[in-house]
């Protein structure tokens, strides 16, 4: 299955709806956001030589405020994906008017690798 079709797939639901699910995108990014800022306190806290104490509440508090961070920017995206799709799908007719385009080629294209 070419990759376009999993993204349609993806984004078309049952029913015909067009719509990501809510609040999935915030999420992810803000777990993305808050693992890095953890991850990164704990190996800059270790290269700085700091107690273990030390290094754990400085990465705890990266970890909480990047997870805000994260969920904004996340938020942000959603909107802006949500907002492209409601925008630019009503376009996506092929030459006739009455079907979308379709991304995949056709079945007796041959395959050029370079």
């Amino acid at each position: 299955m070419p990759p376009i079709s999993r993204v349609q797939k993806f984004v078309h639901k049952e029913g015909g709806s067009r719509s990501l699910p809510h609040g999935s995108i915030g999420k992810i990014c803000a777990s993305c956001w808050a693992m890095g800022a953890f991850a990164v306190a704990i190996i800059a806290g270790l290269a700085a030589d700091n107690p273990a104490n030390v290094i754990l509440l400085r990465a705890t508090l990266a970890m909480f405020a990047c997870y805000v961070i994260g969920a904004i920017a996340g938020l942000v995206a959603e909107y802006a994906i949500e907002d492209g799709l409601a925008t630019y799908s009503p376009t996506l007719k092929s030459a006739d008017g009455q079907a979308p385009v379709q991304a995949n080629p056709s079945q007796d294209e041959d395959v050029i690798l370079v």
